[in-house]
């Protein structure tokens, strides 16, 4: 059974778990923006928690970091103030995972700047706080359809947070309201945290006690049974400070516990402690138990069969979150959404509405030309603004052309569908250009839908080429990349081209052109030409719910450019933002099940005699349709679809419509010593904390190494990281050169194994102490209170 999310509050309940990690995002002593707590601090807690602190110095970022000179920033910048949270990450402690998960998610609530504001609610993005460390990441969709992993999965939570003066303790109310999952009945979580003392030098925990409490929601109301709950707390014990957990789990007929009894010097440098699960499974109740013990040099765990020694002085490191700032050293936030109220049946529906799509509880979604009201958040409940939405059953997506070289891509994962004309399968292989050839590194395991790795490479053979160019998609180049290959010789001058038989001779070396194009979604202010011609994966208006949802093309057509033929025409109409295929829109309600995360169209663009020749075949005057995708300036994509984000959504007022902005595209060149010397990734910038574009690996975590992501599975060592570290006070620069500066907001570091054994350390049981149910005591929060403003809070910013 998958995790209940209610191990979500289990976190919650860690937000009193007062680490020496900083907190991130406020300053420990403001007071809540009411100004009601004018004599209260606010008690900050980690984002993060470690059974191990982590170290400073001895570590790798995979590959070693590079000097950077940090920027001269004022000391109140958000770049300097804005925390590091660095924790150590360890297998026998991935009890805490789904804690730490919670935590992430606490944090997106800003308890510590509302402190005192009376109740508030927050919409907490959980996909911030999810997917780390899957061995399947490095696996996509067909260059046919579309992803909605940008797609901010929200939550909403209302929370309370009262102290009445600075000898009070801090209590955290929390009812969070989770919907249903594929695997999970919508829910509601009852939570409370009491703190009575915060983190300082002698108790680096601080002194707490949680207690969460989650419930399936039937018929509209909180079910009496409970589906989850459990505790978190601290105890005193001979001078040191005892963590201790506990949460049971029960839905579907199936139970598991997780407990945990851990503590440690107050300086951190030593400590031990007891984890146990268990997990149901087809063959009974099967428990996990390890014991570990830990000084400053080692860390050393028994359990599950292994007894294991980790070294605490040597280990690798990794960030997953960034910040991104301007010159001045302010922090850049994107208005990619808008809170927004929907009154519907005499209900209102608070959710929010952006450039991603619309987010509302219990999946509801706005209609085309109903109205909405857009929520500004202040004192007194705020104010509000009428709307109406426009929704359109596909997006439009232009795609502008950038210019590299091979060299500038050195070891940077390219992904490829090779296609096997003979039997009629392709297979995703990934490759990289290592300086002077391609190599074959990995190729996509269809059953786990990971990459596995081939050992050895195999280099392509650049003399039995099927095309002139090689295409590819990649994450870190930001979407689909072809490479212009040089001298390329046709080996079969039969007429006509047949690509199931006719190859290519071809050369290239780091100068060999390399293009790609960046992308943004067209909105009603933007130009469109007035028709549109398609000459490959050109949906097919009639049939886009069938298996093979295209119209019949060829790639090559044996006539110049100019007599050629596209496969269809199209029109777009800016009123209604929908793509036209004669009067019949080209929108999809549903989807045969290969094309599930939407169905994109090839290249669309305007029929020019300019356009129409850069259709020409490298190596004779005729037609290769495939040249569109490196060869134009720019072009045009439909995407349609069942999902939210296959559709376009916008707000307007008559004409003028509200602008949400895409995630800000940024070019960084890596200068750490290691593979990626002074490559080029095209990075992107959804708002603070999300960065992507940086390729990833699996390591194994009981010995540290490289590992291969497809022997990754439930109870597997195998994680998937980020490959590399950008330093901080690196720099990277928009479409416009402006200049902008990049700086890790979340860190784990990975000890490697210690060949040399731990040797006197040894580990002690704690199973006497570990908590049980009895320990759990009811939060008791009582009826939730009305919040009928907009949310104070969403994905982690202040409104």
């Amino acid at each position: 059974m998958k995790k209940a999310i209610g191990s979500v509050v289990m976190s919650l309940a860690l937000a009193g778990f007062l680490s020496s990690c900083g907190g991130g995002g406020g300053s420990a002593g403001s007071p809540g923006p009411s100004g009601g707590g004018g004599l209260a601090t606010p008690l900050t807690v980690a984002e993060k928690v470690s059974v191990v602190d982590a170290q400073v110095g001895g570590g790798s970022s995979s590959p070693a970091r590079g000097a950077v000179r940090a920027p001269s920033f004022p000391a109140d910048s958000d770049y300097l103030t804005d925390k590091t949270n660095v924790y150590v990450e360890e297998q026998s402690v991935q009890s805490f995972n789904s804690v730490n998960e919670i935590l992430c998610m606490v944090a997106q609530t800003r308890y510590e700047a509302m402190l005192n504001a009376g109740p508030y609610k927050a919409q907490i993005d959980r996909n911030q706080c999810k997917g780390k460390g899957d061995a399947s990441v490095g696996a996509q969709q067909s260059v046919n359809q579309s992803s909605g992993a940008n797609m901010p999965d929200y939550a909403t939570w209302t929370v309370d947070v009262t102290r009445t003066d600075n000898t009070a303790p801090q209590v955290v109310k929390v009812w969070a309201h989770e919907p249903a999952s594929e695997h999970e009945p919508e829910k509601v979580i009852y939570a409370k945290a009491v703190i009575t003392e915060g983190v300082r030098a002698s108790n680096p925990y601080g002194l707490f006690a949680i207690n969460f409490d989650g419930h399936p929601i039937v018929d509209g109301a909180a079910a009496s049974q409970s589906m989850f709950k459990g505790t978190l707390r601290t105890e005193l014990t001979g001078g040191k400070v005892l963590l201790k957990f506990f949460q049971n789990q029960n839905f579907d007929g199936n139970t598991s516990t997780e407990a945990a009894a851990l503590d440690r010097n107050a300086d951190g440098s030593s400590g031990g402690g007891t984890l146990r699960s268990v997990q149901p499974s087809p063959s009974g109740p099967q428990t996990r138990t390890f014991d570990i013990a830990y000084n400053s040099a080692n860390f050393h765990r028994v359990g599950n069969g292994k007894d294991i020694c980790l070294s605490r002085t040597q280990f690798d490191e990794s960030a997953w979150r960034y910040g991104v700032y301007d010159e001045t050293g302010t922090r850049v936030v994107r208005q990619s959404n808008f809170p927004v109220r929907l009154s519907r049946g005499g209900t209102n529906y608070f959710g929010s509405i952006g450039y991603y799509g619309s987010w509302f509880p219990n999946g509801i979604s706005p209609n085309d030309g109903e109205t909405v009201y857009k929520q500004t958040y202040g004192s007194g409940g705020g104010s509000e603004t009428a709307y109406q939405v426009l929704v359109a059953g596909g997006k439009l997506k232009k795609h502008t052309r950038a210019l590299l070289a091979l060299g500038n891509i050195v070891n940077i994962p390219l992904d490829m569908n090779e296609f096997d004309p003979a039997s009629g399968t392709g297979t995703q292989t990934r490759i990289l250009w290592d300086g002077a050839q391609f190599l074959k590194t990995a190729t996509m395991n269809q059953t786990s839908m990971t990459w596995q790795n081939l050992d050895p490479a195999v280099a392509i053979d650049m003399n039995n080429l099927r095309y002139p160019e090689l295409n590819f998609w990649s994450q870190a180049l930001g979407g689909s990349v072809q490479i212009k290959l040089q001298d390329c010789v046709h080996n079969d001058n039969a007429t006509p081209f047949n690509p199931s038989d006719d190859t290519f001779a071809c050369a290239a070396d780091n100068a060999t052109q390399v293009v790609s194009y960046a992308e943004v979604t067209v909105t009603p202010s933007d130009t469109v030409p007035a028709t549109l011609q398609c000459f490959e994966n050109c949906p097919d208006a009639a049939n886009l719910g069938g298996a093979n949802p295209f119209l019949m093309s060829s790639g090559y057509q044996p006539v110049p450019p100019a007599s050629a033929t596209p496969a269809a025409t199209y029109t777009f109409d800016s009123a209604t933002m929908l793509l036209k295929s004669g009067g019949t829109d080209v929108v999809a309600s549903s989807l045969d099940g290969g094309f599930q995360w939407g169905l994109m169209s090839g290249p669309l663009f305007e029929n020019t005699a300019e356009n129409q020749n850069l259709l020409k075949c490298e190596w004779d005057n005729n037609t290769c349709a495939w040249q569109a995708r490196s060869n134009l300036p720019s072009y045009y994509t439909w995407e349609t679809g069942p999902n939210s984000w296959n559709r376009f959504m916008a707000l307007h007022s008559g004409s003028t419509f509200l602008s949400f902005e895409p995630p800000l595209s940024l070019g960084y060149i890596h200068l750490a010593a290691g593979k990626y010397l002074n490559a080029r990734f095209n990075l992107e910038y959804g708002g603070f904390g999300d960065l992507n574009g940086i390729p990833g690996k699996c390591v194994n975590l009981e010995t540290g190494l490289d590992a291969d992501c497809s022997q990754g599975g439930p109870g597997s060592p195998i994680r998937w990281v980020p490959e590399f570290t950008i330093p901080d006070g690196s720099t990277a620069t928009d479409s416009g050169n402006a200049t902008y500066y990049i700086k890790a907001l979340e860190k784990e570091q990975r000890m490697r194994k210690d060949l040399d054994a731990c040797g006197a350390l040894a580990v002690t049981s704690y199973a006497s102490q570990l908590p049980g149910a009895s320990d759990w005591v009811d939060p008791n929060v009582g009826t939730e209170p009305s919040v009928t403003g907009a949310p104070a809070v969403i994905g982690g910013v202040l409104q």
